[in-house]
């Protein structure tokens, strides 16, 4: 109460910073695994229920970093700090790190919009922002995920691999396998699965199959003599969820969603918004504009000074004249390796 708190002491770091890190721990850890999964063990069904909880995360997370009685308390605690003798307050390692804490916190709030009046039509803007922000970051990772998955180039020539090392071959000939394999599922075909899981695999005569996958794709710039092989799996990864492959992947899965909806022909179904589409060019368009608006509410001039307010780099100007001392000194070089190249 009011009444108390005029009476009790100053409020301690231990009240907050740390209580605050065991509330937001366990929906943070549990949170973490997720995304990793969703990254690493992409399946519908997880996709599905990430997507559908996200929101949901990132509005907990809002609710601590716009909560004024949490600002309010740190800010007090960093006023007593301050005038506080300054040679004691520094004087151990522990305490310059609570101080740093407490500080990157503070600075982290500002940029969450604390500072947006409650209610008001800026921070229910900038909330609306940063829903959209997750959403369209999932949706851009989902895309590139998607396109890898939809990449395959089988070569069947043993002289395209001619001296490609043992292990990339065979990787490259069960990945054949199991592409026939997956290929007879998708068909329905029992018969052709079977024969498929019964054949036997020969790195040494393939047939071989390249995948975008980091080990397949890397190994294909490394080792592939054959020119043309490269620069179509370069290309496929160069293009992958851009205007190139876009139209092939959204009309497929606008298939798939047909598809589904007439499976469920007759339940209740909730109301779904417009998907974003697999063109990430268009998604990339949509967060700067964002980015753009949402640094306006937040009084910036625009996003690259927003985000340096967390960083070292002093401001634009400093990191633009970085930038171009590194084009002048590496342009030359780069362009002596283009022309050797070709």
């Amino acid at each position: 109460s009011s009444s108390s708190s005029s009476s009790s002491s100053p409020i301690s770091y231990d009240e907050v910073l740390p209580a605050l890190e065991k509330m937001q721990h366990p929906l943070g850890y549990a949170w973490s695994i997720a995304s990793h999964l969703n990254g690493v063990k992409n399946t519908d069904e997880l996709r599905k229920e990430y997507e559908a909880n996200q929101p949901k995360v990132v509005q907990a997370s809002m609710k601590f970093g716009q909560s004024k009685v949490l600002y309010d308390a740190l800010s007090s605690l960093r006023t007593s700090w301050e005038t506080a003798d300054e040679e004691a307050a520094t004087s151990s390692f522990l305490a310059a790190q609570r101080r740093r804490a407490v500080s990157n916190t503070l600075r982290s709030m500002t940029l969450q919009g604390v500072g947006l009046p409650v209610g008001s039509p800026e921070q229910v803007r900038f909330n609306e922002i940063k829903l959209r922000f997750a959403e369209l970051s999932t949706a851009f990772s989902n895309n590139v995920l998607d396109a890898t998955k939809a990449f395959g180039l089988t070569v069947t020539d043993p002289s395209d691999v001619e001296d490609v090392p043992e292990s990339a071959l065979a990787m490259w000939a069960e990945a054949h396998k199991r592409f026939l394999v997956k290929e007879a599922e998708t068909e329905g075909d029992e018969e052709k699965k079977t024969e498929a899981e019964g054949m036997e695999v020969d790195a040494a005569k393939g047939p071989w199959r390249i995948t975008l996958d980091g080990p397949s794709y890397i190994a294909a710039m490394q080792h592939m003599p054959n020119r043309d092989v490269r620069k179509k799996v370069y290309l496929g990864y160069l293009t992958r969820a851009s205007e190139f492959t876009a139209s092939e992947a959204e009309a497929k899965a606008e298939a798939e969603a047909e598809a589904e909806a007439a499976d469920n022909k007759g339940e209740e179904t909730k109301e779904e918004k417009a998907p974003i589409g697999k063109n990430n060019v268009l998604i990339i368009e949509e967060i700067l504009k964002l980015r753009k608006e949402m640094a306006g509410l937040l009084g910036f001039d625009n996003y690259a000074e927003m985000s340096l307010a967390s960083k070292m780099a002093p401001d634009v100007a400093s990191v633009t004249n970085l930038s171009n001392l590194i084009l002048e000194k590496a342009l030359p070089a780069a362009q002596r390796e283009l022309a050797a190249a070709t």
